[in-house]
């Protein structure tokens, strides 16, 4: 099951801890809300995020 995390352009956080994600540079694919990136927290591994949209 992948998880997709929606954050603050600048703020890639870890759902479980809340550590900074280290986010790959280039989009691995898109959605109706836009890019999704891959995410690596070093306790909990990776996740898939997303830039959270502005209203």
């Amino acid at each position: 099951m992948e998880i997709l995390v929606i954050g603050q352009d600048d703020a890639a956080t870890c759902p479980v801890c809340g550590k900074r994600l280290d986010v790959c540079d280039r989009p691995i694919s898109h959605d109706a809300g836009g890019p999704v990136y891959a995410g690596t927290c070093p306790e909990h591994g990776a996740f898939n995020w997303q830039v959270e949209e502005e209203e």
